[in-house]
């Protein structure tokens, strides 16, 4: 009989657990949605300044490895300096200009779109592959190259269609966890019972 409280016990504080969990983090991705929705602009700088921000920090690792790894002969040290270095100053000329790096990063996120596309369609004529799968893989490929040809002549207005999605998707995804937490409480009253 005891076995059956503890069960009943650990159940109970695992659905509260479960369920504060998911009323904070519903709370919180509801808040992170509309601030994306209400400062789009504003929110695409703070992802500029934090790129141009992981570059300069994955500089300085690079520049730390170059300095204090003694296993690399003397010019992969050397290279792996002048990576680190490069990366650095690329991540000061991104905070001080975070609308160019803002398209810097249109234009990468394009390139990479196109090239994931082209090595999708390749992929139908090189792998064996079923007519449903093959068209699929073909249709996939084709939007994402058509996707990356947006973002590329359109940069602002993708990046800034992106942050709304973003938003909306934060959005809707704090509603189901609020949703869960609620039904959590709701499964915790009748073990609590037992």
């Amino acid at each position: 009989m005891a076995d059956i409280y503890r069960d009943a016990d650990l159940e109970t504080t695992a659905l509260a657990a479960w369920r504060k969990m998911a009323l904070v983090g519903g709370i919180t991705s509801i808040a992170l949605g509309l601030v994306l929705l209400i400062w789009p602009e504003q929110t695409l700088l703070v992802i500029a300044a934090l790129f141009g921000i992981w570059l300069v920090i994955l500089g300085v690792t690079r520049l730390a490895g170059a300095a204090t790894d003694r296993d690399n002969g003397t010019g992969a040290r050397v290279l792996e300096g002048v990576l680190g270095l490069a990366l650095v100053i690329l991540g000061i000329v991104c905070l001080a200009h975070l609308i160019g790096s803002l398209k810097a990063l249109a234009v990468l996120i394009g390139l990479i779109w196109i090239f994931a596309g082209l090595v999708e369609i390749a992929s139908v004529f090189t792998r064996r592959m079923g007519g449903w799968q093959r068209v699929g893989t073909f249709v996939f490929g084709a939007v994402s190259i058509v996707g990356g040809l947006v973002v590329l002549l359109w940069p602002k207005l993708s990046l800034t269609t992106l942050v709304w999605l973003t938003g909306l998707w934060l959005i809707m995804l704090g509603v189901v966890q609020l949703i869960l937490a609620w039904r959590a409480s709701s499964a915790q009253r009748p073990i609590a019972a037992r």
